[in-house]
């Protein structure tokens, strides 16, 4: 059985080496069942060595994009991760189940519909041994420092310092880790 499963893990890892392009990958990467990844031409993604993505995880980058998932870091199931512009998550960070992680805002003038308006780049970043918990929401243009947890179902919109534990909606500080 233990042979099957890693026959299965080496098949999808050559499967995702092969279709995708824009994908590097520097040494063995996990995927679980339905991993999707959905990279434009000239987007980037990069995972770096230990990265685990567990079932239902969806990556897109768009052809502007750089997506980074540095060494051992480990994507939840059904999380999604979206670039357009910068997103980098750290070495060793945990994103929980159907965690959501952006890079974009859309404009909001009132005189025409936001789905004609197109949206603003920027950047998220995520550092070294973070835990962005189940169902958190992290947001465009936000650091979030070494060491932070971000409490689930969390909306991040502002920076977090490091070593920080933030929740609610939006998300505030709750205390700092010692």
């Amino acid at each position: 059985m233990q042979l099957l499963k890693k026959f299965f893990f080496v098949a999808r890892y050559l499967r995702a080496r092969l279709m995708h392009r824009g994908l590097k990958m520097t040494g063995f990467v996990f995927f679980e069942p339905d991993v999707s990844f959905k990279i434009e031409c000239g987007g980037r993604v990069l995972l770096e060595e230990g990265v685990y993505i567990k079932k239902g995880a969806i990556l897109e980058c768009a052809s502007t994009g750089t997506l980074i998932v540095k060494r051992d870091a480990s994507i939840g199931c059904y999380a999604w991760i979206g670039c357009t512009n910068k997103v980098e998550i750290g070495v060793k960070t945990l994103v929980g189940q159907s965690a959501t992680i952006f890079d974009v805002n859309h404009l909001t003038a009132a005189d025409q519909y936001i789905a004609d308006q197109g949206y603003t780049p920027g950047e998220t970043i995520i550092g070294d041994d973070c835990c962005i918990t189940a169902k958190a929401t992290v947001g465009a243009n936000v650091k979030i420092g070494r060491g932070a947890i971000v409490a689930a179902h969390a909306v991040v919109v502002k920076d977090v310092p490091e070593y920080s534990i933030v929740g609610g909606i939006p998300a505030r500080l709750i205390k700092v880790r010692s």
